[in-house]
């Protein structure tokens, strides 16, 4: 079955990171909630939002296939 999750990933708070599922299923259980770094994001989230970061901002409303958009300067979609 796909999984069509989405996160939204929410940087605007000063040591927080917001992490909040989209969809039927997360991918991983216990994924949404709040972190202090992104280092203690798993590391396939991370590694998206990596990719994401580099999208100019503000940003055109376009996805990236299999990766997510960039909302703003601080908050993304990830696509699970």
């Amino acid at each position: 079955m796909k999984n069509d999750s989405t996160f939204r990933v929410d940087f605007a708070k000063p040591q927080a990171i917001h992490v909040m599922c989209f969809g039927m299923e997360p991918v991983e259980p216990g994924v949404e909630g709040v972190y202090a770094s992104q280092e203690e994001l798993p590391e396939w989230l991370s590694e998206k939002l990596a990719v994401l970061a580099i999208l100019p901002s503000p940003p055109p409303l376009s996805d990236v296939p299999g990766l997510g958009r960039r909302l703003s300067d601080t908050v993304f979609w990830v696509y699970a």
